[in-house]
């Protein structure tokens, strides 16, 4: 069991690093991105505040030159957002993993707080055997995200056995 425990840390950490490591880039290239931003917002509004001898020529020109910088502006836009989204994608995923080897090596502060504690579906052995709270079973398994998907687990983790032995005959009836 141990080895196995070994190589799934192994595999969050390198994980996690692979994700951080990309964040990286992606940080690095929106800062470009973010200057090329600014040179092309800079370049729309040049050609109309560029003094030059007033004919239509040049009017028309300016106008031109603007619009050209604008969709090259817009475009660069485009893309700066998308770099973002994926530069905070691969944030998340790290921190998964990170979450992943926090839970697997049992590090209880490290873990986010699973949310509060489901009252109303309390049974008298849930205290006792400490199934909520800091260190407690649906804390190692409290991944849910939302406060369905927690309460959702609350609800299966007090189940009764007569309700867990129906759900596992019907998913192996499904299977």
């Amino acid at each position: 069991m141990e080895g196995t425990r070994g190589e799934i840390d192994r595999l969050y950490r390198e994980r996690s690093e692979k994700f951080a490591r990309l964040r990286r880039e992606c940080v690095v290239r929106s800062r470009r991105i973010g200057r090329v931003r600014l040179i092309t917002f800079l370049a729309i509004i040049a050609p109309l505040i560029w003094p030059l001898p007033e004919s239509g020529f040049f009017s028309l020109w300016r106008v031109a030159l603007s619009l050209a910088f604008l969709s090259l502006f817009l475009a660069v836009v485009v893309y700066h957002q998308k770099l973002n989204r994926q530069s905070d994608w691969y944030l998340e995923l790290a921190n998964l993993n990170e979450e992943g080897r926090n839970r697997l090596a049992r590090d209880w502060d490290a873990l986010p707080e699973p949310g509060p504690r489901p009252t109303e579906l309390e049974l008298p052995f849930a205290a006792d055997l400490d199934v909520f709270g800091h260190a407690s079973l649906f804390s190692l398994l409290g991944t849910a995200g939302t406060p369905g998907g927690r309460a959702r687990l609350a609800e299966g983790l007090l189940n009764s056995p007569s309700k867990l032995s129906e759900r596992q005959a019907a998913v192996a009836e499904l299977a």
